[in-house]
């Protein structure tokens, strides 16, 4: 321990915000040095027929479909909600929300329960293929449609799109889930 943190040995919680600092100051320093061309996780997944990727930091869990208590008047890809470990969590098809056919949940069908402060609810996607690791992405086209979704993938010949959970948590159409 350095001189600066031995002076703190007395007073344990000051000790714990001044190590606190200091791991921040490092994983900040770090940060950008890594950034440069170097590659980020993320986990990949199929929903309907688009695959893709989501930052490993924005997936608390992948859990295997729960039963789901149904909500009257909600669109057809709000399934429900279900309890995940204590916590009551919306199910959303994601695969219909783009636009698919309602996914039956099957042997290769998971849960992705979301990591957002604001937005307490689970994917359904019809299969998890685990983690890749990215470079930069293309930009994707300017449709206006479905800003959520973002940058383009290209992974072994595979196209992924990159879901944007924030953007997700702020888009209309997915907030506005009665009939």
């Amino acid at each position: 321990m350095d001189a600066d943190l031995a002076t703190l040995h007395d007073r344990p919680f000051a000790l714990l915000v001044a190590l606190a600092e200091r791991a921040r100051e490092t994983l900040r320093a770090r940060g950008e040095e890594a950034r440069e061309g170097e590659a980020d996780m993320a986990l990949a997944f199929r929903a309907a027929n688009t695959w893709c990727v989501v930052p490993r930091g924005d997936v608390r869990e992948i859990l295997f479909p729960l039963p789901l208590t149904r909500l009257p008047r909600a669109r057809s890809w709000l399934l429900g909600l279900a309890n995940m470990r204590g916590s009551l969590v919306a199910v959303t098809d994601l695969g219909h929300f783009l636009g698919g056919p309602l996914t039956e949940p099957g042997p290769r069908s998971r849960l992705l329960w979301i990591n957002h402060p604001r937005l307490p609810c689970a994917l359904l996607v019809d299969e998890v293929a685990g983690f890749r690791r990215l470079q930069a992405g293309t930009p994707p086209p300017r449709t206006g449609e479905q800003p959520f979704l973002g940058a383009i993938h290209n992974v072994g010949g595979q196209i992924y799109r990159h879901l944007d959970i924030p953007r997700l948590a702020d888009d209309r159409a997915f907030l506005e889930a009665s009939l």
